[in-house]
């Protein structure tokens, strides 16, 4: 009979012990997981505040054209007044 119970709590033993491997096992993949969630979640953030970032710089660059465009235009319209004489006399016009 005791050797009955010796065997029967090296069966238990084993099995308890095949359990808590198992679910370490278990635990480990749901950390495992739960890291790659995360890094997962700090890429796509990473991204959108890229994407954020490049939509911002296109913004700038779009504005600053116009103003140069506005710029340009606002010179062009001060060298015709210039080319003309501003509204004054025109070459060869007497005195």
């Amino acid at each position: 009979m005791l050797r009955g119970k010796v065997v029967e709590g090296r069966t238990g033993g084993a099995e308890a012990e095949a359990y808590a491997e198992a679910e370490a096992e278990e635990e480990e993949e749901k950390e495992t997981e739960a890291e790659e969630e995360e890094e997962k979640e700090e890429e796509e953030e990473e991204e959108e505040e890229e994407e954020k970032e490049k939509k911002e710089k296109e913004e700038e660059e779009e504005e600053e054209d116009e103003e140069e465009g506005e710029e340009e235009k606002e010179e062009e319209e001060e060298d015709d007044d210039t080319a003309t004489g501003g509204g004054g006399r025109s070459e060869g016009e007497p005195a």
